[in-house]
């Protein structure tokens, strides 16, 4: 019965081992994988902690195009108006490195915030969705 119940607490352990390495590195390609462009993010979720009811913070999420032709982000949207994205306008290289920094006002906000980003570009899939989470205190 020990033996049975480390080996199921050793499987979940490896399961969730596997499910934090794949949102450390999060990335889009194309179908084929050959030639298209892909966008490897250093991570894909960030949270401010607690932060003051109508504080203004902002992170910067760091990506590379581990592709073979040069990415294009298209469009950068977010939920609401209180979370802000600013994206690369020019063609990211393949190799190159960018950024996307996401701005987040939490004036008139209160308790656990999460906020999608929704990024499109000339990857397969088309769109891909980073978060930032804060705790608002009033």
């Amino acid at each position: 019965m020990k033996k049975l119940l480390f080996i199921n607490f050793l499987l979940l352990f490896c399961l969730f081992s596997a499910c934090d390495k794949f949102e450390k590195s999060h990335s889009l390609s194309t179908g084929d994988g050959s030639n298209g462009p892909v966008i490897t993010f250093d991570e894909s979720s960030f949270n401010f902690g607690v932060i003051e009811s109508g504080a203004v913070v902002s992170h910067i999420f760091k990506f590379k195009n581990t592709g073979k032709s040069p990415l294009i982000i298209k469009n950068v949207t977010t939920q609401c108006g209180c979370t802000i994205p600013t994206k690369p306008e020019k063609p990211i290289a393949p190799g190159e490195t960018n950024e996307i920094k996401v701005q987040f006002n939490s004036n008139g906000k209160s308790g656990m915030q999460k906020k999608l980003v929704t990024i499109t570009a000339n990857t397969q899939p088309e769109q891909a969705i980073i978060e930032i989470m804060a705790d608002v205190k009033q």
